[in-house]
């Protein structure tokens, strides 16, 4: 008896992915909202009907503002997250704590944990950033994106029947030799938020959606470490850095805040009518 169009959004787009598909079958969706590139994200749903838009994350600069200039704060580098699980392909973001102990060597300050009893609400998180010049973190979601799941349960039963295996074991087991791999990795949440404060973004290359570019919005690491050295340097210059993080703000604020992201699908939906 529905009369009105249905848009349905669709998150965590690394597992449970056939039941995701099934919804969208059974409750006929007429758009699907994925946190996914758009070439992605039509691979993803391309048997579903309904039209696929894609709707990265976005700003919310109401929460996520800058509280202090980056010369008053007390923190050069804060990070919070919680270890990626295995199946997704990488480890990236579990190599952080290691990458930081090595920048404190260069005398930075750091605050950095893995622990989820030291992680914040929204507003705590909103705070901590805004304590911090800069934040070290990876682009989301998985290396191998599938329709069907398989690869992500056959780690999950290779892991617990195999409690003191490694990633090495799983990655040449499961990854090392996959064909035609199509990537799920995605902007995150962290990111707008770290803009939204003026934080500067220190991240391993990656599409971002297409949103964010290396040395323009963020700080480039390769992931080998092999231009730590000059990484180091940008951060010990305080005008660079205070012009990275005002042009990337102005940037995301004229663009890609939550508000413009649902102006955008509002017309989408009305022009289908």
């Amino acid at each position: 008896y529905r009369k009105g169009k249905l848009l349905i959004f669709i998150g965590n787009e690394y597992k449970l992915i056939p039941e995701k598909l099934d919804m969208v079958h059974e409750i006929a969706a007429d758009f699907v909202a994925s946190q996914l590139p758009q070439d992605r994200a039509d691979w993803l749903y391309d048997e579903c009907s309904a039209k696929t838009l894609s709707v990265p994350h976005a700003l919310n600069p109401d929460v996520f503002f800058s509280r202090e200039p980056l010369s008053r704060r007390k923190i050069d580098i804060g990070e919070r997250s919680a270890e990626y699980p295995w199946y997704i392909g990488d480890v990236d973001r579990n190599k952080i704590p290691d990458l930081l102990i090595q920048i404190m060597d260069y005398g930075f300050k750091v605050d950095c944990s893995h622990d989820d009893a030291k992680r914040f609400d929204r507003q705590g998180w909103a705070k901590f950033l805004s304590s911090c010049v800069a934040t070290v973190t990876t682009e989301a979601g998985t290396s191998f994106l599938e329709k069907d799941d398989r690869t992500r349960l056959a780690v999950n039963k290779y892991v617990n029947e195999n409690p003191s295996c490694t990633f090495a074991d799983v990655y040449k087991l499961f990854f090392e030799h996959y064909s035609n791999a199509v990537s799920g990795k995605i902007i995150s949440p962290r990111h707008f938020d770290a803009v939204g404060t003026k934080t500067c973004l220190i991240m391993f290359p990656g599409r971002f959606n297409d949103i964010l570019k290396p040395d323009e919005h963020y700080i480039s690491l390769q992931p080998d470490l092999s231009n730590l050295g000059d990484v180091v340097e940008k951060l010990k210059d305080e005008s660079f850095l205070q012009k990275m993080v005002d042009k990337t703000h102005e940037y995301i604020l004229d663009a890609h805040t939550h508000n413009r992201r649902m102006q955008t699908l509002m017309s989408i939906v009305k022009n289908s009518f």
